[in-house]
């Protein structure tokens, strides 16, 4: 796929809606999909996403993602939970040659770095953000999928959201997807890994479906692409509030234990600890099942063994003699996985925040 580009005439053809505006400059965002950051002069500051990822290679156009996105900020209206900016679409490809997904800047600032920035407020940083992904999993639908702009169309402030069929052959849309999806990568990764633990974790994936499978009853609003870095919060008087968040391109109906796992692979490098998990969950109001959710970490960071860089695994030797004690963890104090400061000796590659 080509290189995209944005221009400062486009991007002021692209803000019209907001007014006559003066662009100071645009810039590379993110590059997994090709995301813009556009400073104007008295307008604030937009980003524009062209879902390039190489997941979509072969699509000449992606406005179904891009609807997508429109869909959940809809959706999330309809319940209550409006995101503190605006966002729309364009689909006329006459701008630029993609449709795309355009949204104001979101103010406050991002999870991992409000608890860096404020330690002493952890607790209350990571309560509310409890508070508010269980808002989002309290989101029923009456069957699993991808999200459709019908869900939002149709949605009510009552649940569960009425049928819709999308597509469901995601890990978040069905065990034994996610069954089949963690066999799959356990081979592609067999090679680079202890050879002794590869029939063990195997074995534990033939199992995951029958773990699992009461999480999917009833489908939830699962996020997908859960990292802690695209939630926003913001102090009021020392009250802390999710302000909303980025990234709606594979937000589902499905098994929304999926998002507290991602979220585990983003909080637990930032902060150099699992200690978050305890008023995280706490305010979420209960904790997940503990052996499907020690399956999941594991079928997650599969996807990172091998990797010369890797954020989730910086010490490769340290994350391969952990590995036995993650897999026999039975509580939730075994279940550490990422090295403490001075044991990461590697270089970890930047997050990239797409």
């Amino acid at each position: 796929m080509a290189a995209t580009i944005l221009t400062s005439d486009q991007a002021e053809k692209l803000l019209a809606p907001v007014g006559p505006v003066s662009v100071l400059d645009v810039s590379i965002a993110a590059t997994t999909n090709a995301v813009f950051k556009i400073r104007t002069l008295a307008h604030g500051n937009y980003y524009v996403k062209f879902h390039t990822a190489q997941w979509y290679a072969d699509q000449p156009d992606t406005f179904f993602v891009v609807e997508r996105e429109c869909a959940a900020c809809e959706l999330l209206r309809k319940r209550g939970m409006p995101l503190a900016y605006r966002a729309w679409a364009d689909y006329t490809r006459s701008v630029v040659s993609r449709s795309v997904y355009i949204c104001e800047e979101l103010t406050g600032i991002p999870v991992p770095d409000a608890i860096a920035q404020f330690p002493s407020q952890s607790d209350q940083i990571l309560r509310a953000f409890g508070r508010y992904m269980r808002q989002l999993h309290n989101i029923e639908f009456t069957r699993p999928g991808l999200l459709a702009y019908a869900h939002a169309y149709f949605a009510s402030d009552t649940n569960p959201i009425p049928s819709v069929f999308t597509w469901d052959q995601g890990a978040m849309h069905h065990a034994e997807h996610l069954q089949r999806d963690a066999l799959e990568v356990l081979e592609r990764k067999a090679e680079e890994l202890p050879q002794a633990l590869v029939p063990v974790l195997r074995k534990m994936f033939l199992s995951i479906s029958d773990i699992v499978k009461n999480d999917y009853v009833q489908p939830r609003l699962t996020v997908g692409n859960c990292h802690a870095w695209h939630f926003h919060v913001a102090s009021t008087n020392g009250n802390w509030k999710v302000q909303g968040f980025y990234d709606f391109e594979a937000v589902s109906a499905g098994d929304s234990n999926i998002d507290l796992v991602e979220l585990e692979i983003t909080l637990t490098p930032s902060l150099h600890s699992s200690s978050w998990r305890t008023p995280l969950f706490e305010a979420y109001g209960s904790w997940p099942g503990f052996e499907g959710y020690k399956r999941r970490l594991l079928y997650y960071l599969l996807f990172e063994v091998g990797k010369p860089q890797s954020r989730m695994i910086p010490n490769p030797q340290w994350f391969n003699e952990q590995l036995w004690s993650l897999i026999h963890a039975s509580s939730w104090s075994d279940l550490e996985w990422f090295p403490g400061r001075g044991d990461a000796t590697q270089p970890v590659a930047p997050a990239d925040r797409a």
